[in-house]
């Protein structure tokens, strides 16, 4: 059975199998969210797009108590999660938007401008041109000198570097208790059910899109992060 969104986990149980998969998940939420409070401290609002269950918001929350926080998925499963989340937080505080990718967000769907958009693992999902959609979309909704952080699966764009690279995360994988075929599983989805790109491609994106400053932040196995100023 297929699972209910594009990971290769049913969203009920993702939170659980998850740090298991991604090395070092939570460093890359909290140098998601160190990287905003060093940049954008006075957010007033806070996009995540293709936000999961809602981790990072949860670890953002109380670092930022004046901050309006929106969330959206492409999968109405993952946001049942992510309300589940913050059933108990107030809806001033915490907005759960309706479903749907980064490629499909719409400057006249929200009713503010965010100064800050957050886009964690999600557009490696994307074909090319759903990816350059994304990023445009992200573009067109932040307010004038807003940021974006991003966080990618990435191709070394060379194949022996790609499978050094697949044999390391594998490696971590069955450190974590994963199995031999679940390994060579997630293995086989590279290029076939999400679709990396390289650093330079990450970078010339950001900049042919108009962002006035793009820089890679973070690099480990095999997830880069990447935030660009509009």
């Amino acid at each position: 059975m297929e699972p209910d969104n594009t990971t290769p986990h049913n969203a009920s149980e993702y939170d659980q199998i998850i740090r298991g998969i991604i090395p070092l998940y939570e460093t890359i939420q909290s140098e998601s969210v160190d990287l905003v409070n060093s940049v954008r401290p006075d957010v007033k609002y806070w996009l995540d797009t293709g936000c999961g269950s809602g981790y990072l918001i949860e670890v953002a929350l109380p670092l930022f108590p004046q901050t309006h926080f929106i969330l959206t998925d492409p999968s109405e499963c993952m946001l049942k999660e992510a309300k589940k989340r913050f059933e108990n937080k107030p809806s001033e505080r915490v907005k759960i938007h309706t479903a749907m990718g980064s490629e499909k967000l719409m400057p006249s769907g929200l009713e503010v401008k965010p100064q800050v958009i957050t886009a964690i693992l999600c557009h490696h999902y994307l074909t090319a041109s759903g990816r350059r959609r994304a990023v445009q979309s992200c573009f067109e909704i932040l307010e004038e000198g807003g940021l974006l952080v991003a966080f990618e699966n990435i191709d070394f764009g060379l194949s022996r570097a790609n499978e050094i690279a697949l044999d390391r995360w594998g490696n971590h994988q069955m450190k974590q208790g994963s199995s031999v075929s679940a390994v060579e599983a997630h293995r086989k989805r590279f290029k076939t059910r999400y679709f990396p790109i390289t650093i330079d491609e990450h970078l010339d994106l950001l900049k042919n899109t108009g962002f006035q400053m793009s820089k890679m932040f973070w690099l480990s196995y095999m997830q880069a992060g990447f935030f660009a100023i509009k």
